[in-house]
């Protein structure tokens, strides 16, 4: 397992988060977590060049990537690609699950992942409660611009997903 990871696989709220419990977001170790993640958006985001070792650091399950500007995630290390994908502008990974990318995948503009759900209680969603779901996405996939991909969404090899699509866990159920 990730050196990054290891550090925070005791704490209750993370073990919560990764296997598909109730989570509260506002935990105070997740809250750092996302906070270093997001600092490290912030500096990606500005570095001009060569931004390997950031992108290294915060995406340090990510063998190759392409990215546009305006990347953001909430953890990273949870985003995971054993090959190359590109991404365009505007990118977001709410990681708060795995997210695994195949390879030569292509991602368009203003593209949202998300893993996480929030409470169907008021009184809970205010007070930070989410659920955590694995994105899978197959390998040659092209995910057009403004696609929402929900949790729990596993997209199969060779898909091409249109402009403006919205995938659940049951867009591609048999």
């Amino acid at each position: 397992m990730n050196t990054q990871t290891q550090e925070w696989e005791n704490i209750p709220a993370f073990k919560a988060m990764v296997s598909a419990q109730w989570y509260c977001t506002q935990d105070p170790q997740l809250k750092a977590l996302r906070s270093t993640a997001k600092g490290r958006c912030y500096e990606l985001n500005k570095a001009h060049g060569n931004a390997k070792a950031l992108l290294s650091s915060l995406l340090p399950r990510v063998s190759d990537v392409n990215l546009g500007e305006h990347f953001h995630c909430d953890y990273g290390f949870q985003i995971i690609c054993d090959d190359f994908f590109t991404a365009g502008d505007y990118l977001t990974i709410l990681d708060g699950a795995r997210v695994e990318i195949g390879r030569g995948c292509t991602i368009g503009n203003g593209v949202v992942i998300s893993t996480v759900s929030h409470h169907e209680l008021p009184q809970k969603r205010l007070q930070g409660w989410q659920k955590a779901l694995n994105v899978m996405i197959g390998n040659h996939v092209t995910i057009g611009n403004g696609t929402s991909i929900l949790p729990g969404a596993r997209i199969p090899d060779y898909q091409v997903i249109p402009d403006g699509a919205v995938i659940t866990a049951n867009s591609f159920s048999e």
